[in-house]
């Protein structure tokens, strides 16, 4: 599975963690899914699994908080080393 995810987020120094994106199986079977998230620590969170293979990125970016609009771009390439965020 290839993925490619932009969006514009905005995030105040109130905000809670939550999940921006996800495409996840059923609990039986929760092999192929993802989730974009941004935690409670202002970290944006990519994680994938493939099969039983599982990628977790997580990403600090200063501006989180700052009550701004910010564009971010999610880059997931199967058999990449990592995750690629803008």
């Amino acid at each position: 599975m290839d993925l490619s995810v932009t969006f514009w987020a905005k995030r105040n120094s109130n905000d809670f963690g939550y999940i921006l994106f996800a495409q996840e199986s059923d609990d039986a079977n929760p092999d192929n899914s993802f989730r974009i998230s941004f935690d409670v620590t202002g970290n944006l969170n990519l994680y994938v699994r493939l099969n039983s293979d599982i990628i977790l990125s997580n990403v600090k970016y200063p501006s989180d908080g700052d009550n701004q609009w910010h564009h971010y771009a999610v880059i997931f390439e199967h058999g990449a080393a990592a995750p690629a965020v803008y």
